[in-house]
């Protein structure tokens, strides 16, 4: 108690400097607190499985000319065909989108609609993973082709409840009749996979003759290992996998990978063929505040899109050379648009009117693309082709709006949409809506970087503001004989803020190199960015030491003017 009434003492004996100490822990504490808070939210994503020690997700790696490029793309027969052949894998899936990433699909039951997002699964998927049933089998769920697995939210937003929903019929895109089999609860916030309903893998393959190909790939595939299985011993077995099904070329290499899948969260970017980064590189800065001489025959990975008439006009891209999709070309419902990339990537000196083999159909290039980002800045350009398909059963249309007529132009949209699809509601979505999804994580690292910057520079204004009352404190009487002597307001105040201004300039030289270092890094996330120039670091350290000046200048000036005789009254 006596300590106590001690330590009391002292605060109450200079209570400003003891006010602005208490606030500066007081906020550093706070705000090391939310920090570490956010750093174990990212690294508890999709944790939460029960056997997450033992799921994994395949990623490709393939090789030409020694540049190695990865991702989590992969062949639709993939999963089934390493259960297959692989004794070490227990379970297998695949995983791929029904409706185009970013729209969700449409669903009715009785007059009721809604758009939700859902995912082709394999059988083993809700074994693999912990998304409980609330009513229904897991391991039959996802077993017949017109079954459907969905949410509680969505079981209560169309029959009321779980328990109403089980045998009802719900329609998909106003063609497919489909019985509910199972309902799973809610998927929580910290699972990387967000959906409302799944059905059976086979309507996918069905559905898309590509997918039943080795030459194409698009679907995650997750394999759960058996308890004991040697990881390493089997990534180096799966490495030569695809080998099996395609046949070997010179200077092109075609591996598989294995990633845990608690992993892929934090480690989504990849670098010379392996994970590399992505969201750790923000956990840990918060932590520690197809060619030359190629044949016709050769296989590439290709990235392909399949658009209507006036794409290029539409989006405002530009060509190399060649044209764009005409109607007037019958003959371009064969045709092929590329990009400046894939020229290179196949060695083609004279593209226009080139014959190539997409998917075992066979066309002609009729126009090269300038290189455009389709992709995250995170990502190369990859090599593009594009075919015409005005009958393709599912996508997006991308609209051009007068920007002066938005509003006019959307009710016009709607009331076409109605007319010729009633059943289904009007969705849009603005083009720059869908391109800040792909900067989501840098969007939240912003406003938390932006909001601890704030607090970081205030708690500093406090620091130096109660380093100056002290020495102007401790000085008093010094400031008085140096004013009696004949020093001016001016001298006072520089003899008391030049110190100061030393330990910012020291700061600056401690903190430049390591902001450069951490920014390089981060940078290196992106495959195109911004290089850093000296003119950045000068501006931070000058807005750093105006800030400083005006924290340090009001008790310096202020005692620069005070009255000698106050201060040297009791000498």
């Amino acid at each position: 108690m006596q300590q106590v009434k001690s330590v009391w003492r002292f605060l109450m004996k200079d209570r400003l400097t003891s006010m602005l100490n208490v606030a500066g822990l007081a906020l550093g504490i706070c705000s090391s607190i939310f920090l570490l808070l956010w750093v174990q939210d990212e690294r508890q994503m999709d944790h939460f499985h029960k056997q997450s020690d033992r799921l994994f997700q395949v990623y490709s790696r393939n090789t030409y000319e020694g540049k190695s490029e990865a991702g989590f793309a992969t062949q639709g027969l993939l999963a089934d065909e390493l259960k297959r052949k692989f004794p070490e894998i227990e379970m297998a899936s695949g995983f791929e989108y029904i409706a185009a990433p970013g729209t969700g699909s449409n669903l009715e039951v009785k007059g009721k609609t809604g758009k939700m997002v859902g995912f082709f699964a394999g059988n083993d998927f809700l074994s693999m993973f912990s998304y409980p049933l609330l009513l229904g089998n897991k391991t039959f769920a996802l077993a017949a082709p017109d079954g459907i697995a969905i949410s509680r939210r969505m079981a209560t937003y169309f029959f009321g409840s779980p328990e109403e929903a089980i045998g009802q019929t719900i329609r998909l895109e106003a063609e497919e009749d489909l019985e509910v089999t199972a309902v799973f609860e809610d998927i929580p916030a910290n699972s990387s996979q967000q959906f409302d309903f799944l059905r059976a893998w086979k309507p996918f393959i069905a559905k898309n003759k590509w997918a039943s190909t080795w030459g194409s790939a698009s679907p995650a595939t997750f394999i759960l290992l058996k308890k004991g299985a040697d990881l390493y011993l089997l990534e180096s077995k799966i490495q030569d996998f695809l080998y099996q099904y395609i046949s070997r070329e010179n200077g092109i290499e075609h591996e598989l990978g294995l990633l845990a899948y608690t992993d892929k969260y934090l480690y989504s970017v990849f670098k010379n063929g392996y994970p590399s980064g992505g969201r750790i590189a923000y956990v840990r800065l918060f932590t520690i505040l197809a060619m030359p001489g190629k044949s016709e025959e050769t296989t590439l990975s290709f990235t392909d899109a399949i658009v209507g008439y006036d794409f290029i006009k539409t989006m405002r891209l530009q060509l190399e050379e060649g044209r764009d999709f005409s109607a007037v070309f019958g003959t371009d419902t064969a045709a092929f648009l590329i990009n400046e990339t894939a020229v290179k990537a196949m060695g083609l000196k004279q593209p226009i009117g080139q014959m190539l083999n997409w998917n075992g159909r066979e066309g002609h290039v009729i126009g090269v693309l300038k290189d455009f980002h389709f992709n995250s800045m995170h990502q190369v350009i990859e090599p593009l082709i594009i075919r015409l398909d005005d009958d393709w059963g599912w996508g997006t249309v991308l609209i051009r709006l007068a920007p002066q007529k938005i509003e006019k132009a959307l009710q016009g949209l709607k009331t076409i949409h109605q007319r010729m699809n009633p059943a289904v509601p009007f969705t849009y979505q603005f083009s720059d809506w869908e391109f800040s999804k792909l900067y989501q994580s840098e969007q939240t690292v912003s406003r938390i970087a932006t909001c601890f910057a704030v607090l970081a520079t205030f708690i500093s204004c406090l620091g130096l503001f109660g380093l100056t009352v002290f020495s102007v404190t401790s000085r008093v009487k010094e400031i008085g004989v140096r004013k009696v002597l004949g020093a001016s307001v001016a001298n006072v105040a520089y003899l008391l803020s030049v110190g100061f201004l030393k330990l910012v300039f020291l700061a600056l030289l401690l903190a430049i190199p390591i902001g450069w270092w951490i920014m390089s890094i981060w940078l290196n996330n992106f495959a195109y960015h911004i290089n850093l120039s000296w003119w950045m670091f000068v501006s931070a350290g000058a807005l750093a030491i105006f800030i400083a000046l005006i924290t340090i200048s009001f008790q310096a000036v202020k005692a620069a003017l005070d009255s000698p005789i106050e201060s040297l009254r009791s000498e």
